[in-house]
């Protein structure tokens, strides 16, 4: 297998497709790398890694690929990401950071900052925590935790392209 899969979610099933070509209305999802999961208002076009990098390395390998990392910014975009990263995919980097400013949590797609309620909502308690004053990037890990990493550390990641 290579670097990623094909994966299409429907509904409570997921199914492994190894087509050349998936399309969706005009929109070309690459699937040499890519998959398509539909919920019922979206559809999202997404790599999922089969293998593990630091945060920056996982941002600059979305970026070669005309995409960038996952931005889980609401309740279905935040149960897409759940499930197409529960087991094997224990640690997962998404694409949120403090980076730049500690506390100023930005989304990598536009670099709007996380709203507040929303980040209360999907961190674990007592995250972020910016332990040791190290953690910068931010990771799922199963079943619900989310927490803020040092991003040299290593994890799996998920990209997508934007379809809109």
């Amino acid at each position: 297998m290579g670097l990623g899969s094909w994966v299409v979610v429907s509904g409570p099933s997921t199914q492994i497709v190894n087509d050349e070509k998936i399309y969706h209305s005009t929109n070309f999802c690459n699937t040499t790398d890519f998959f398509i999961t539909t919920t019922e208002n979206n559809t999202y076009c997404i790599f999922l890694s089969n293998r593990t990098a630091d945060y920056i390395t996982a941002r600059n390998d979305c970026k070669a690929r005309g995409a960038y990392l996952f931005t889980p910014k609401n309740a279905e975009k935040f149960q897409v990401m759940k499930g197409i990263l529960d087991p094997p995919k224990t640690e997962t980097w998404f694409g949120l950071n403090d980076i730049l400013t500690e506390g100023d949590l930005r989304w990598e797609d536009d670099e709007t900052k996380i709203d507040e309620a929303w980040k209360e909502e999907i961190f674990s308690p007592g995250e972020p925590s910016d332990s040791y004053y190290q953690e910068d990037c931010v990771s799922y890990t199963y079943p619900d935790y989310i927490n803020d990493s040092p991003c040299w550390f290593t994890k799996h990641y998920v990209c997508e392209v934007d379809f809109n």
